[in-house]
């Protein structure tokens, strides 16, 4: 009786949850912020460390290189797609930004399962290509920023199946749980009837880039993917899945999760992470932090949000991506993704017999704000990744 009664307390703590998030919910961009180096006694404080392949000696980004990047890329400060205010008032405007002003082409593809995939397409003669995934519950639109930042590679921009400005609300009432998921629907823009919290999300991924690879009656020399959040687990798993022919020829991760099971149990024992995973925010008010409301959670989410544990995770999936260069992001105050997590995906991609040439950047941002917040290097590091072989790469990281 008393489980009963503690299943109804969380369906309806969820209920109110959601209905508040419809009417306040606002894309959570937080304060602009970068790493200080200051010198002190040789120490430099919040550097940005390099950690490159398994038993190398990692190192410190100089404080030149960082300056350096700062200002050969301080353009990037006037880009209205780097605006807050201009990307989260209003993301059908965005949209039409990107398509009028940046002549963006609206492509649709439809995946192996027959879901449709909207995609916003930039052709700028290049013969290298990035196809950038966004976050959970984001439309591609908020990946605008990435437009400016890389003005002479084709990019593709996409949404995945139930996400995005161009979904329709298909709830049905009646069907169990299904109050919880409309407001989710309207709270988030994505329809939880159709996404499937990346355990079929490869799919997506695989449609899009084969279709603007093999399809596109162009010959692109290197694809790279830029994958935020969600997208870099997506991104890994539809690469490794590929075992015979590669999806992506390098492969950029920021913030990457290891598995929808480790973000649910942040997510119980802090739900505002879902609408803010830099900052949180509820940890420490009840009913959150009640371990019955916590279980409660873990129990719900997989139901209402349409999660698959088994097929949603990396830790089997690491040892078959082999062969790739790989730069990866990932900020040491990540409230969403814990050291361990990142440390477990890195030495698995980096084991010697995946022959993969791994560079991890360690930067004091929180959660896949490095793209806003330190922009101007952000960008030298991607631009000399996808330039530069691994060799070359790293000496440009070392000064």
């Amino acid at each position: 009786m008393l489980k009963n009664i503690r299943i109804i307390n969380i369906y309806l703590i969820l209920f109110f949850l959601f209905n508040n998030l419809k009417a306040n919910f606002k894309y959570d961009f937080g304060e602009y912020n970068e790493p200080i180096y200051s010198s002190q006694k040789g120490a430099i404080k919040d550097a940005l460390g390099i950690y490159h392949n398994e038993n190398q000696e990692p190192f410190t980004l100089q404080e030149e290189i960082f300056f350096q990047a700062k200002e050969n890329n301080k353009s990037l400060n006037d880009s209205e797609l780097f605006d807050r205010n201009f990307l989260k008032n209003n993301i059908f405007q965005v949209h039409e930004t990107l398509v009028n002003n940046y002549n963006g082409q609206e492509v649709i593809i439809t995946t192996q399962d027959n879901i449709e995939i909207n995609c916003l397409y930039f052709n700028r003669n290049s013969d290298n290509l990035i196809v950038v995934g966004a976050g959970f519950t984001n439309a591609k639109e908020l990946m605008a920023p990435f437009i400016n930042m890389f003005p002479n590679y084709d990019i593709v921009l996409f949404d995945y199946r139930g996400h995005g400005i161009n979904q329709k609300d298909i709830s049905v009432w009646y069907k169990p749980l299904t109050k919880v998921k409309k407001y989710i629907n309207k709270a988030f823009g994505v329809d939880t009837n159709i996404t499937r919290m990346a355990s079929m999300e490869d799919l997506d991924v695989t449609a899009v880039v084969e279709y603007f690879k093999y399809n596109n009656n162009k010959k692109y020399t290197c694809v790279t993917g830029l994958g935020i959040c969600y997208s870099a687990l997506i991104f890994l798993q539809a690469q490794a899945l590929h075992r015979t022919k590669k999806l992506f020829d390098k492969i950029i991760l920021d913030g990457c999760w290891l598995s929808l099971k480790k973000f649910v149990t942040k997510l119980s024992q802090d739900p505002k992470l879902l609408i803010s995973p830099q900052f949180g925010g509820l940890q420490y008010t009840y009913p959150f932090n009640q371990k019955w409301f916590q279980k409660g959670f873990r129990i719900m989410a997989p139901i209402v949000l349409n999660i698959d544990y088994e097929n949603s995770n990396l830790n089997n999936l690491l040892t078959f991506i082999t062969n790739t260069p790989i730069l990866y992001f990932y900020g040491k105050n990540d409230l969403t993704i814990d050291r361990t997590d990142f440390e477990t995906i890195f030495n698995g991609l980096s084991a010697s017999e995946n022959r993969n040439a791994i560079t991890a950047i360690i930067t004091p941002i929180p959660h896949v704000r490095n793209h806003l917040w330190i922009k101007e290097f952000y960008k030298f590091a991607c631009d000399n990744f996808i330039e530069l072989d691994n060799n070359a790469f790293i000496k440009k990281l070392r000064g």
